[in-house]
């Protein structure tokens, strides 16, 4: 067994006291709501969650993009492969495909720093959209490429 006094006493660290809980009536009312403590040092990190509909793409490229992805996923029919997007809007996307094993994709998209923060916002509901459309798990990277 340790003797955590003389430790304490080596490090000139004062012992551990025992905690003290209040009553409820030493807590304020606002400091009792956990959404106080958390919330609005938060909320202007947090993006409002798009419903993962048809309706809410994405992105303005999102449909060119995912089409690409799906057409070089069925030619490879497993096999790794990287190639080069140009999108409308993204410009040039450089993309690395991966089959995981047993199952899924390891996709890589790296945008123009013009563009990539707002496709490194949106990317949860991408890879999403992916794993949906493909039925199987994606691990999708969304990286900054050079100016």
């Amino acid at each position: 067994m340790m003797n955590t006094g003389r430790i304490a006493e080596r490090l000139h660290c004062p012992e551990p006291q025992p905690a003290r809980r209040g009553t409820q009536q030493e807590i304020p009312s606002a400091v009792a709501s956990a959404d106080w403590l958390f919330l609005p040092a938060i909320a202007d990190h947090l993006t409002p969650c798009d419903p993962l509909t048809e309706e809410a793409p994405p992105a303005p490229d999102w449909q060119p993009l995912q089409q690409a992805l799906h057409d070089r996923i069925t030619a490879s029919a497993g096999a790794d492969c990287a190639f080069t997007l140009l999108l409308p809007q993204a410009g040039t996307v450089d993309v690395t495909l991966a089959a995981r094993q047993p199952t899924g994709w390891d996709i890589a998209l790296r945008f123009p720093p013009q563009v990539w923060q707002q496709w490194q916002r949106r990317a949860g509901l991408c890879r999403q959209h992916l794993s949906q459309s493909l039925a199987a798990p994606v691990e999708l990277k969304i990286e900054q490429g050079l100016a």
